[in-house]
């Protein structure tokens, strides 16, 4: 109802809970994380990996530690829609391009293997 309101019902699809939803990210024009905490923000890292732009809050911890170098212009204060709105147009208005590899520090076995060389934890 409100989409059909704010008269958006033409462009948007509400598709429900789906138990793989790669397929439907891939076909986004962007993912925008709107979140105020994220422990880490496994969507962006999943976005990136099917080549689909990312907008996000800066939230604690999480989103800045995926959107780095170039594409930490796409993160935004929290609770600052106005921020939000205006970097969501500018990149559905100019895409960010996205490499999906660069997303290939956070594989598993990479992550494994760097945790595997941290030194051993010394109490005090």
């Amino acid at each position: 109802k409100l989409a059909r309101r704010l008269g958006i019902e033409q462009r948007t699809v509400f598709a429900g809970w789906h138990e793989n939803a790669y397929a439907w990210m891939a076909l986004a024009a962007l993912l925008v994380l709107s979140s105020d905490f994220e422990g880490f923000g496994r969507v962006i890292v999943e976005a990136l990996a099917v080549g689909t732009p990312v907008v996000s809050t800066l939230c604690p911890s999480g989103p800045d530690e995926i959107l780095t170098g170039e594409h930490s212009q796409w993160l935004v204060p929290r609770n600052d829609p106005e921020a939000l709105a205006a970097k969501i147009t500018q990149a559905l208005r100019s895409p960010p391009s996205v490499d999906p590899s660069m997303v290939d520090s956070f594989d598993i076995e990479q992550v494994v293997d760097r945790y595997l060389t941290l030194p051993p934890r010394t109490e005090h």
